[in-house]
């Protein structure tokens, strides 16, 4: 069985699970999809066998192993797949440059770059969904394994410019535990309360929206008293700059 989104985009938007909490997600519009992250590609391909789909093209948002891993086999299961992504990226299949906006067929998007987590990582958005890939989670934010915190935080930021009613699709389902940290810098956040809640029995908690990211999501909300008076009590010489705080609270994390 798999998840299945509708979306004005496209018929549908399937999650395939891959490796441990992986999804690659799948943009169909009729017998054709366009995959996001195959880092493994074993399910992919029995999906898209199982359900007679031709992958016009593949989108990597960066270069991590659980991203990309897949990619190869894809590419010798199905030569003509286009594949886009950034950087020199660790493959034998040809990779495609990107550009601000791309386009084949009935499918675009816009590209971001959002380093961060890495130096070479983008996102794809397509006016009504966000594919962020590890930059930003359901109630968390990526590990900044490369690049600075100042990369980071101006790549949420970007992220968080999209309209509210924006649908953001992440790469792992990270949203429980993400969650029990969010709580424990905000305490009386019920909305965090009730969102847990409502995903505790469900085997996948994605896609997010921005509008609900803004309400359970610390690391969106850094303007928050609430936030800022956790972080400044667990630690009273922090500084009260926004920067500072973001610091404070992704270093925590790394500890949680």
């Amino acid at each position: 069985m798999y998840n299945i989104y509708m979306s004005n985009r496209y018929d549908r938007i399937i999650a395939i699970p891959a490796l441990h909490d992986n999804y690659v997600w799948s943009l169909e519009k009729g017998k054709q999809t366009i995959l996001i992250d195959p880092g493994e590609a074993e399910p992919v391909i029995k999906y898209l066998k199982d359900n007679d789909l031709v992958c016009l093209a593949i989108l990597i948002t960066h270069h991590h192993l659980d991203h990309i891993g897949g990619v190869d086999e894809l590419f010798n299961f199905d030569n003509k797949i286009k594949i886009y992504g950034p950087g020199k990226l660790p493959l034998s299949s040809p990779i495609l440059p990107l550009q601000p906006q791309i386009s084949f067929d009935r499918f675009v998007f816009d590209v971001f770059n959002i380093p961060g987590h890495t130096l070479d990582h983008v996102a794809f958005y397509d006016g009504e969904n966000a594919f962020v890939g590890d930059t930003l989670f359901s109630a968390g934010c990526g590990r900044i394994l490369e690049g600075s915190y100042e990369q980071m935080l101006a790549s949420i930021d970007l992220i968080n410019q999209l309209p509210s009613q924006t649908n953001i699709y992440c790469a792992h389902e990270y949203t429980l535990n993400n969650l029990k940290f969010a709580k424990l810098v905000e305490p009386n956040n019920h909305m965090i309360d009730e969102h847990t809640n409502h995903i505790q029995s469900k085997s996948i908690s994605l896609p997010t929206t921005l509008n609900l990211e803004r309400q359970i999501n610390p690391f969106l909300r850094l303007d928050q008293n609430t936030v800022k008076q956790t972080l400044l009590d667990h630690n009273p010489l922090l500084g009260h700059q926004r920067f500072d705080i973001f610091k404070a609270l992704r270093e925590w994390k790394d500890q949680f």
